[in-house]
């Protein structure tokens, strides 16, 4: 033991390191409930209306599954431009 209330370097060292590493993970919390909504609202905003696009573009008008969008497509030189 040391004059220093007991403790050895080795043990001061651990209990910092432990102690930075648990404030790591409320820091990385922290930022990920920051981050949380705003992907929420991405995802809200552009991926839901471009899958309901996508799936859309396999529909025909009574709701059947067809590929005639994707034919007319490859069909028309119009739609190259």
């Amino acid at each position: 033991m040391n004059c220093e209330g007991g403790m050895e370097s080795g043990d001061k060292r651990l209990l910092n390191a432990k102690a930075l590493k648990a404030q790591e993970i409320k820091e990385q919390w922290t930022l990920m409930s920051l981050a949380g909504p705003t992907l929420l609202i991405i995802v809200l905003v552009i991926f839901i209306p471009v899958g309901w696009l996508f799936y859309l573009s396999f529909i025909d008008g009574d709701g059947q599954f067809t590929l005639e969008h994707y034919r007319k497509m490859i069909e028309y030189k119009s739609y190259a431009r």
